[in-house]
């Protein structure tokens, strides 16, 4: 298993594998779901991260050739794919909420991503290395990431741009990274 969602309602369970698919659960017992949801494309494209829109209806997918595609949770059917992260795989996704916008970062990349028609992508300048664990507040006005050097960057998704310098964690490798509902407070979890 590469990665969890649970949908807002807490009905649903999303787990991403290795082998590409992504299982769709029943958490609450009373629902029958269909066949796991395959990721693969025919085109060979494979699955490297995903996220759930805030309001459950959306999944997006991200793949290792850096593009995004968007599923509809209700019918399993793909709404689009998009490029977005060029000649490098995405490795991290976050919808922000009450938007139409997804976080998709990268290897040395980080951009919203207009999800609606156009699919506009709006770099956002800060790491140079792969960007991972996206955690947006619940009121869509700030972020927080990491990278490959364990530094963490606080966001001011307006504007677009970090709130300071980042705070290193090295040589301790960040596991994890969990912002508040109201972006006050950042827990950060350290592998020893």
């Amino acid at each position: 298993i590469t990665g969890l969602k649970i949908s807002s309602d807490g009905r649903t369970l999303y787990s991403s594998g290795s082998a590409g698919k992504v299982l769709v659960s029943d958490l609450t017992g009373d629902r029958r779901l269909g066949q796991p949801l395959s990721t693969r494309s025919d085109d060979g494209r494979r699955l490297s991260s995903f996220d759930l829109s805030p309001d459950g209806r959306v999944l997006a997918v991200g793949h290792e050739d850096g593009t995004v595609s968007l599923i509809d949770v209700g019918t399993l059917r793909q709404i689009s794919t998009f490029p977005v992260v060029p000649d490098a795989p995405i490795v991290s996704l976050a919808f922000v909420p009450a938007s139409h916008t997804l976080v998709v970062g990268g290897e040395g990349f980080l951009a919203g991503v207009d999800t609606g028609e156009g699919h506009r992508v709006t770099r956002f300048p800060g790491h140079r290395s792969a960007v991972f664990a996206p955690t947006i507040s619940s009121d869509g006005r700030r972020m927080v990431t990491t990278n490959g050097t364990s530094a963490v960057m606080l966001w001011t998704l307006h504007s677009g741009r970090p709130q300071g310098r980042p705070r290193a964690y090295a040589p301790s490798a960040i596991v994890d990274l969990s912002l508040s509902p109201a972006g006050r407070c950042l827990a950060v979890l350290l592998a020893r």
